[in-house]
């Protein structure tokens, strides 16, 4: 059976209204979420308390909101749900320059993997594991760290840095939110960070 160009515009129609309503749910989403970032009250963010539910669901492509979050704002000020959509259609395509995907890998465990195409495709997956509440343990292997930073293992002097971070991250970790099913907020040593749903 033939397709018809009126088939062909109802579908593209449905794709386009479909992308639109993913846009303005999850703009209304940063609208609750930013000010409580901004203010660093991430208790007002809400959302579940147990590992078990923070993880829950997490599986797929994810993009950075950080600085996003950080200039949200309304009437014309800071960024806005163009912007928002823009950078959603910009960083969650197959050519993006960086991508993010998490998968669960236990009730309170989960991994990310994230590639740098800047960096001839560098990958560094990051193992994540409850210690306590919502607080989550992150080891990661220093040598993928270096790479996807852009520098080379053997640069102890430019490595140094980088796997201070790592040590922290394995041993004091982050705090997670998840105060919709579409935005995951970090809190650790390296401040606050903000990730979306593709």
């Amino acid at each position: 059976m033939a397709r018809t160009p009126t088939a062909f515009l109802a579908a593209l129609s449905f794709a386009l209204f479909t992308a639109q309503a993913v846009a303005e749910e999850l703009s209304e989403q940063m609208d609750r979420v930013a000010p409580a970032v901004n203010a660093g009250n991430l208790d007002a963010l809400g959302g579940p308390d147990d590992a078990e539910s923070i993880i829950d669901g997490i599986d797929g492509r994810w993009f950075t909101l950080a600085n996003m979050v950080r200039n949200w704002g309304g009437d014309g000020v800071g960024f806005g749900p163009d912007d928002l959509e823009q950078s959603r259609l910009r960083n969650c395509t197959d050519d993006a320059d960086y991508t993010m995907v998490q998968e669960v890998t236990g009730p309170t465990s989960f991994e990310i993997y994230e590639t740098f195409a800047s960096y001839d495709d560098a990958s560094v997956t990051q193992s994540v594991t409850l210690a306590e509440g919502r607080r989550f343990v992150v080891s990661v292997d220093e040598e993928e760290l270096l790479r996807s930073y852009g520098i080379d293992p053997n640069d102890a002097d430019g490595a140094s840095e980088i796997t201070e971070v790592a040590k922290m991250l394995a041993k004091e970790g982050a705090e997670i939110w998840r105060p919709s099913d579409d935005l995951m907020v970090m809190s650790g040593g390296l401040g606050i960070d903000v990730i979306g749903r593709c």
